[in-house]
């Protein structure tokens, strides 16, 4: 079975939704969205926008504008705070629960470079 994850995404206020259907644990959807936040904060003249649209041109991402009841994590990626969040949830009954928010820390020798494609926007 996939792990699935949604991203929420801040960017001046402003709030996009997107869907991710495989990898979604923090080793692999967590660790793209770190290094993909760490690349923005590197470059003065980064476009959020660009990296988010990158994402969902690549066929890794999809909008979405409804709750997913299948997913097992839930992100935040802030471009506006330049942070990213990570809570593992329940999303099988009505409304969401989290179950833990989970401190995510790149580590190298853990990371699986399934994002391989989505790493190369820069």
């Amino acid at each position: 079975m996939s792990t699935r994850c949604v991203v929420k995404v801040i960017n001046n206020g402003q709030v996009v939704n997107l869907y991710h259907h495989c990898d979604g644990y923090p080793e692999g959807v967590g660790f793209c969205l770190l290094k993909l936040m760490k690349k923005y904060k590197e470059n003065k003249n980064a476009d959020a926008c660009w990296f988010v649209n990158k994402m969902i041109k690549n066929g890794r991402f999809e909008v979405t504008f409804y709750n997913h009841s299948d997913i097992e994590y839930y992100y935040e990626m802030d471009f506006d705070k330049m942070d990213v969040k990570c809570m593992s949830v329940d999303n099988w009954g009505d409304v969401m629960k989290i179950l833990e928010h989970i401190n995510l820390q790149y580590k190298e020798e853990d990371d699986v470079n399934i994002e391989q494609e989505l790493m190369e926007v820069v």
